[in-house]
């Protein structure tokens, strides 16, 4: 499944940060990627539950749980 996205701070796209999935069960190992310039990435995930998490310099950000079963377009807010 592709889980595409946009990071955003304030509204505003965050380049150059690490999305991190993270299987709840631990049984899917880590999957990342980086955001291009306008702040979206892309990822290929098994099907279930996934956390999502944010690392930037810019800010916080709350991670993002997903129950993934399908292709689907999500956007990350800072804290």
């Amino acid at each position: 499944m592709l889980v595409s996205g946009i990071v955003l701070h304030d509204g505003i796209p965050v380049a150059n940060a690490l999305v991190v999935a993270e299987s709840d069960s631990g049984a899917v190992p880590e999957i990342s990627a980086v955001t291009n310039f306008e702040g979206e990435f892309v990822l290929g995930l098994p099907p279930g539950k996934i956390k999502l998490r944010v690392q930037s310099d810019l800010d916080a950000f709350e991670p993002l749980s997903l129950d993934v079963g399908e292709d689907m377009e999500v956007e990350i807010h800072s804290i």
